[in-house]
């Protein structure tokens, strides 16, 4: 990727926190994830030709739910996982990778993970990792940023995918998005 969406967040975190008062009083974008019950993640500051595109639950309570923004150039997925992979083995940032590639059928090398996001951290007050990767070829080609947050209960990631030849000019607001997220209990 031409720059790291995960770097850029050193910039947007410090406006992220002079902006931590009114996040509070601004509305979550779409409104379809209202019937996942517990931990889940709002996502604010969306633009307003957001769609949303899918919503999944099974009865363990993992969950999906898909937004498109600008038709589809980006697509914003928050889900809600076990925090143990099909092994019963714990997630952790030094097996993400295995994690990432199963999901999205890819080489665990063609995925970089950054495992010391302490601002990320400090910001949503658990264990943060993230993971870069690109999805397809040639014209398919899209760049992919994931932020996972180890809960006790859940593993959450926040799955941003951004047609590549797009990438440069939704780096900003992504990263906004990925600085404002809340973990809510319902």
């Amino acid at each position: 990727m031409k720059t790291s969406f995960l770097r850029l967040y050193t910039v947007v975190l410090v406006a992220a926190f002079a902006l931590v008062a009114s996040t509070a009083s601004m509305a979550p974008a779409g409104e379809g994830d209202e019937d996942v019950k517990g931990l889940w993640i709002a996502v604010y500051g969306l633009p307003a030709n957001t769609v949303d595109v899918d919503f999944q639950m099974n009865d363990e309570g993992v969950a999906s739910y898909t937004r498109l923004i600008d038709d589809g150039i980006v697509a914003l997925v928050v889900e809600r996982l076990p925090v143990e992979n099909d092994e019963g083995e714990l997630v952790t940032p030094e097996n993400l990778a295995a994690l990432v590639a199963l999901f999205e059928d890819i080489e665990e090398d063609d995925i970089d993970i950054s495992a010391d996001l302490d601002g990320f951290a400090e910001l949503y007050t658990y264990p943060v990792a993230g993971a870069e990767y690109q999805t397809g070829e040639n014209e398919d080609t899209r760049d992919c940023v994931d932020l996972f947050i180890f809960t006790d209960s859940w593993l959450f990631r926040v799955h941003v995918v951004v047609a590549a030849d797009f990438t440069d000019e939704y780096k900003e607001m992504v990263g906004e998005w990925l600085t404002h997220l809340e973990l809510v209990e319902r």
